[in-house]
């Protein structure tokens, strides 16, 4: 349980607090044509939009968002997985889908009581002294509300599944499949890998419907994040915590989400508050953003949606993390890659950061990536110029921001990374949005410097052998895994850099011999077609043609029924067989397979 000293006094009075607003919304009877209705007159109106030349894309992302909102659950986590693609969407898009949390509100409490008591087993006076029926915090699958818990004497944050997100979830799946499919088979940026993006989605929210993975994923993390990080998360109270029902200890602490408002509202009452509880923000910031570093690079188990709503600020540059329904980890391969992609760009090795990128890729198009590579650089070049700038605003020199530049640059190439590094470069950046409050003339490379440092400390402190070794020893205990696994990453570039030499050449024989498949096929139609005149032109007297075209029909000589069938029978095969092997070549493209 939280240490009451870290208890900040409150920035927002209960009174003054603007509780979610709740609705009262019923599951339509037929959910399929309801949705299906409402996207095809987005589609209309963005489409009008667009040929009149008024569609900007903030209008775009925000009139996508406030759908999105509307269909609730399943559209919800699909704005917020489409904000994670900035090479698909531009980028005023990606920012007004990224806040969808902001969007949602909650329901009416009748709505939700039946499940809560459904799942508690007991009516709420049975558990609860009392109950607030306001939530205070609501997002796509579930609302939030405070309760007073009568035999632990505590105050708890009860999670209720919101009615009809299970059914919801699976028919609306039903339309989010057909438009994935659509979009694969009018390959429409086949880079984006469509089937990977339903699986994400899918596997997403399948885990976000059952409480127990959140319950999990939360005594997982108190283990790592209160004894290394010195970080605080919300006690899970089991005996009252359900698939549907989640509740726990309430952090009673100031959600970073009420500290933009009040700095941008009553900066001065803000001051105040900070020098009360002994808050520096700039300590606060760096203590988020080196626990956020650890739990991607070191634990492998992180929180990958810390945006203002998930933060708490409590006393003496403390910090509390809520809703952990979105816990990530990765494949160790992976994740030494990523390190080592993070330690490229806070040295500055640009072109080391674009091949060890070109490594997170499934696959890659059949092209030179010599100029890629080139762009990826200077890219990062202009970004480390611009993280120097002190009075320059953080969205511009943050890390997230330089990925989202990334992603989107090689997105121009065809070029996408697997789902893992999407993952992990989206935790920062919804972390972006509470650590450019707080620290914002911040100097990314130092704090990167700052804590790999640390790293290397934490890592001499682990040594079994310390005693033993003098400081050479150590060096080299400690060198010798980045040493051995860079050497294993490069060598790998190199044997991937040459079967991309290979790839690109059997896709342009495939591509040549396409080609000249193609060319037989309609060689096949145009005889049939000529065949089937010449013959009208023998067997039909009423037939008739013009003097050249009866020069080439009559220089055929008649032939037996018999033999026309046969040759008939003859070009359709062909035509058959080739287009056959046509698609089979396709099929083998490296390239075309893989988008």
């Amino acid at each position: 349980m939280l240490d009451p000293k870290l208890i900040p006094t409150p920035l927002i009075e209960n009174g003054t607090r603007p509780f979610m607003d709740a609705r009262h919304a019923k599951r339509p009877q037929f959910r399929l044509l309801y949705v299906s209705r409402h996207l095809l007159a987005l589609a209309v109106l963005l489409s009008l939009r667009k040929l009149a030349g008024r569609l900007t894309p903030s209008e775009l992302g925000n009139r996508l968002a406030q759908f999105l909102c509307k269909m609730g659950v399943l559209w919800i986590k699909v704005g917020q997985v489409l904000s994670m693609r900035p090479d698909l969407l531009p980028v005023a898009v990606c920012q007004e889908l990224s806040r969808l949390q902001d969007f949602t509100e909650g329901f009416e409490f009748e709505r939700v009581k039946p499940v809560l008591e459904e799942e508690l087993g007991h009516s709420l006076e049975h558990i609860f002294s009392e109950f607030e029926e306001t939530p205070f915090a609501a997002g796509s699958i579930a609302q939030v509300h405070r309760a007073f818990l009568k035999e632990q004497g505590v105050w708890a944050a009860v999670k209720i599944q919101l009615p009809d997100a299970a059914a919801n979830f699976k028919s609306d799946m039903l339309l989010v499949r057909f438009l994935a499919w659509l979009m694969n088979r009018l390959a429409i940026k086949p880079h984006v890998r469509w089937s990977e993006m339903l699986w994400e989605i899918e596997h997403i929210i399948r885990e976000e419907l059952d409480f127990h993975y959140e319950a999990t994923n939360m005594r997982r993390m108190s283990k790592i994040l209160s004894k290394h990080h010195n970080m605080h998360m919300p006690v899970v109270f089991d005996q009252y915590s359900t698939n549907r029902v989640l509740v726990m200890e309430y952090m009673a602490g100031v959600v970073m989400s009420d500290y933009i408002k009040v700095l941008h509202s009553d900066p001065g009452r803000l001051s105040a508050w900070l020098h009360t509880n002994n808050i520096d923000p700039q300590k606060a910031a760096q203590r988020l953003l080196f626990s956020a570093l650890r739990q991607a690079l070191e634990d492998n188990l992180f929180h990958g949606d810390l945006h203002p709503g998930n933060v708490v600020l409590l006393r003496d540059n403390h910090i509390a993390l809520l809703d952990f329904g979105s816990v990530g980890f990765t494949e160790r391969e992976l994740l030494r890659k990523y390190d080592l992609y993070m330690q490229a760009m806070y040295t500055g090795q640009y072109m080391k950061m674009a091949d060890i990128y070109l490594l997170c890729v499934d696959r890659l198009p059949p092209r030179n990536l010599s100029e890629v590579k080139e762009l990826f650089s200077r890219n990062m070049q202009g970004w480390a110029r611009a993280a120097d700038i002190r009075d320059l605003p953080y969205q511009e020199k943050s890390i997230g921001q330089a990925n989202d530049n990334l992603i989107r640059l090689m997105g121009q190439f065809g070029i996408s990374p697997v789902w893992g590094f999407l993952r992990m470069t989206r935790a920062y950046y919804s972390m972006d949005a509470c650590f450019r409050e707080l620290a914002p003339r911040s100097n990314v490379f130092k704090l990167l410097g700052k804590y790999y440092r640390g790293k290397e400390r934490r890592l001499r402190k682990n040594l079994a052998l310390r005693p033993r070794l003098g400081g050479a020893g150590i060096r080299f205990l400690l060198d010798a895994p980045v040493i051995f696994s860079e050497s294993v990453m490069f060598n790998e570039t190199v044997i991937r850099r040459s079967a991309r030499v290979f790839e690109g050449t059997s896709s342009r024989i495939a591509m040549f011999f396409a080609s000249f498949l193609n060319i037989g096929r309609m060689f096949t139609l145009v005889a049939t077609t000529w065949l089937i005149a010449v013959w009208g032109y023998q067997h039909l007297e009423h037939v008739r043609a013009r003097p050249w075209a009866a020069w080439l029909l009559s220089a055929v000589p008649r032939l037996d029924n018999q033999v026309w069938i046969l040759v008939g029978i003859v070009l359709i095969y062909l035509h058959r067989a080739l287009s056959r092997l046509n698609r089979e070549l396709a099929r083998e493209n490296i390239w075309e397979s893989g988008s």
